[in-house]
């Protein structure tokens, strides 16, 4: 027998990882920060970012040319007790750096590949926010003839 309601919670839930990652490829940095739990933990490959503040500001650091553009596929819930939901899914991650008119932009190494995310999310009120989210690559891919 499906339980409808947590379906529709962890259907929310994936919805919620998905217009992050959709967010953060439009630059919408104010509204990823609505998305998240006030004290929420962000683990970027590198980095561990605690709370609005220290995200807003790691996210206004990255660089204003970067285009990014990331796929979440594989989206498995591991955990859901109707107030704490967690998750796992492949994220895909593509970005380059922008260019002017007529020039080839070039690839940025470093943020090209496949990576683990983990996440956390806290329901309250009928309302989904990121609590945690963990990011670690799995693969890297480099241009040809980069090593």
């Amino acid at each position: 027998m499906i339980d409808v309601a947590a379906a529709a919670r962890q259907w929310a839930c994936q919805q919620c990882v998905v217009r992050l990652f959709q967010l953060l490829d439009a630059r919408s940095y104010e509204d990823i920060v609505q998305i998240l739990d006030p004290g929420a933990v962000w683990r970027p490959p590198g980095a561990i970012l605690h709370g609005h503040e220290e995200i807003r500001a790691a996210l206004h650091l990255r660089p204003a040319q970067r285009a990014t553009r990331h796929v979440v596929a594989n989206f498995l819930v591991t955990h859901d007790d109707g107030a704490l939901v967690r998750a796992s899914c492949s994220l895909m991650t593509y970005a380059m750096e922008s260019s002017d008119t007529g020039v080839l932009p070039s690839l940025v190494e470093a943020m090209v590949g496949l990576f683990r995310a983990r996440v956390s999310l806290t329901i309250a009120a009928g309302e989904v926010f990121v609590s945690e989210l963990e990011l670690a690559p799995d693969w890297t891919f480099a241009r040809n003839g980069v090593a």
